[in-house]
């Protein structure tokens, strides 16, 4: 291409972007807004999760600290969906790829979306599974407990009851993707008040 012809289409290119900005700057202004939101919620949901204990190595009969991480995923359900997604993806790419702790990374989105979305609470696996599985218990009706490692309490409240017995099989999910999906096909459990 001659170098008349560059200079001539990235003209024409530029001016098609000025055209383009200044006919949607109020729509460009609101979805800098939103991005922006969503890069600060992004922020602190990804600290939160960092700081947050993995809920796989606590004893059940540590109620104090499940609690406390089950009240921490509560506050950041309430997060805009852009922001909890920008967040995850923070905080998993807080991790180099062959980092041994990306599954512990990955523990703690999965129990997540459990509390973002409202997950079938049973899954029968012989009908497929929608998503990602992490060592969730089988029940006797053949079922697979898909709110765990949650629980409904008496009242309905989210109970971190779910222990982890490290009886893993196959890859572990990827959890980017499940909320992806989530996101498109559930309800979240908490509206967006952040």
């Amino acid at each position: 291409m001659s170098q008349r012809r560059r200079v001539s289409r990235l003209v024409a290119l530029a001016l098609a972007a000025a055209a383009a900005a200044c006919s949607s700057s109020q729509s460009a202004q609101r979805e800098n807004s939103d991005r922006n939101t969503a890069a600060k919620g992004g922020d602190a949901i990804a600290l939160a999760l960092q700081r947050c204990p993995l809920w796989a190595v606590i004893p059940a009969g540590d109620l104090e600290t499940r609690a406390h991480i089950t009240d921490a995923y509560l506050r950041l359900a309430h997060y805009p969906t852009a922001a909890i997604r920008a967040g995850i993806v923070l905080y998993l790419q807080s991790f180099p790829a062959r980092d041994p702790h990306v599954l512990n990374a990955q523990q703690r989105v999965f129990a997540l979306l459990r509390v973002v979305f409202q997950v079938p609470a049973r899954v029968d696996p012989n009908k497929g599974l929608p998503y990602g599985v992490y060592g969730n218990p089988a029940l006797p009706d053949g079922t697979i407990d898909f709110l765990w490692p949650f629980s409904a309490g008496s009242a309905g409240q989210l109970e971190l009851t779910g222990v982890d017995q490290g009886a893993h099989a196959g890859p572990a999910p990827n959890v980017l993707s499940d909320f992806d999906r989530m996101a498109s096909q559930l309800p979240r459990r908490f509206p967006a008040t952040r």
